[in-house]
């Protein structure tokens, strides 16, 4: 069986804007066109940045002239105005040119934060002012964030919400409300994606992948169909999208895109349930994304396991032993998020492994991160020898 796993850097390498700060640009861009002239956007400094397809679709009368949006633009402008987690990102000019990664960083220090200041408020109810805030840091930023949550429905008597007051039914109705804030997150971006990105045209064909033999299965971090479209025309291959895929008929109530958190306690995880909803496991559980490839490692486990529990070997045209499996990892940057479902793969039976790297430094980074996912002794084991498990490979193109 061969798998190709695809993440955001697939579609970089095929010049589709789907970082972070591209999502970020096309926002302010479209906020700002709704009150100015062309003129004024044309020389605006982010719209010049764009991509020219999105360009010439943002200046088409469709979209400059809003009385002639459709629904899903009418939609997507609803969207990203006064959303809580868009407002916060504005405020970090410092994450451009960062990957998607950085919206769930960005939400996971925000969750953690206000998961701190809600133990710190149970522990003041039970010993009063003898309470003390052991993380100053982690403290300012809810209070930061709680700060900004005043202009949403969750306003008490006096207009004003102190920090004292995220406590029972006062916290859940604001968790309640930054869920549906994210949702609405998760909504625009599929938007953007399905109607932006997707005027984008792709010219770029990767000779790296088109030099991989033969691939069976394709499992895709992107909620994008990039491989589907471009190599797969006719649809030899079985697809997972573990996070989802784009589909912007759909309203956010349907959306199956998964875009959270991962799991940061240690222990009580089990019980401290108040963020559950913002965990990965959790969305790809409620918006049923299925874990295809769980369904394929099984099936293809007898060929790979004999009897005495060894890993099979196969024999080539060559009379060369080979895996019985190969695993391909291009644009995806192995980051620690991601490493149930990595590992699981990676150190299937009869697998042989290759990740594809930019240059030295990314190199690095995924030497770095394949330590955090398998340990570096499995690493060191299975980089050597005659039929290495793990090879990396310099990207040609």
């Amino acid at each position: 069986m061969d798998i190709l796993v695809v993440g955001n850097g697939f579609d970089l390498a095929h010049g589709l804007p789907t970082k972070y700060w591209d999502f970020m640009e096309l926002v302010s861009v479209f906020k700002y066109l709704k009150r100015n002239t062309r003129e004024k956007v044309e020389r605006n400094p982010v719209f010049c940045k764009l991509n020219e397809n999105i360009k010439e679709y943002l200046l088409s009368d469709e979209v400059f002239n809003t009385l002639n949006h459709t629904e899903v633009l009418k939609e997507f402008d609803n969207l990203i105005n006064n959303n809580i987690f868009i407002e916060s990102f504005e405020d970090r000019y410092d994450l451009q040119n960062k990957g998607w990664i950085d919206f769930e960083f960005e939400i996971s220090e925000i969750i953690k934060s206000l998961d701190y200041l809600l133990e710190f408020n149970k522990e003041r109810r039970k010993i009063g002012s003898n309470a003390k805030v052991e993380d100053r840091l982690k403290y300012k930023m809810a209070c930061e964030f709680l700060d900004k949550m005043k202009n949403k429905n969750v306003k008490n008597d006096d207009d004003v919400f102190s920090e004292i007051d995220f406590y029972g039914e006062d916290a859940k109705s604001i968790i309640d409300e930054m869920y549906n804030e994210l949702n609405n997150l998760i909504r625009a971006l599929e938007i953007y994606l399905g109607e932006f990105v997707e005027k984008v045209k792709v010219e770029k064909r990767l000779s790296d992948i088109e030099s991989i033999p033969k691939i069976d299965k394709v499992i895709s971090f992107n909620y994008t169909n990039t491989y589907e479209k471009i190599y797969d025309n006719n649809r030899k291959c079985d697809y997972d999208y573990v996070h989802g895929n784009i589909d912007i008929n759909r309203d956010k109530v349907d959306n199956n895109m998964v875009l959270g958190i991962d799991e940061y306690l240690k222990e009580d995880k089990d019980k401290s349930i108040e963020f559950i909803k913002f965990k990965k496991y959790f969305q790809r559980l409620y918006k049923e994304t299925k874990c295809l490839y769980r369904v394929w490692l099984e099936k293809q486990r007898i060929y790979c396991i004999d009897e005495n529990n060894c890993e099979i070997m196969l024999t080539n045209a060559k009379n060369e032993l080979e895996y019985c499996n190969n695993l391909y990892i291009y644009g995806h940057s192995l980051d620690i998020t991601d490493k149930d479902i990595l590992k699981e793969l990676i150190e299937f039976p009869s697998t042989k492994t290759t990740i594809f790297y930019y240059d030295r430094d990314d190199y690095a980074s995924k030497i770095a991160n394949m330590v955090r996912i398998v340990g570096q002794d499995t690493l060191k084991k299975n980089c050597y020898g005659e039929y290495p498990k793990i090879i990396f490979k310099p990207i040609e193109n």
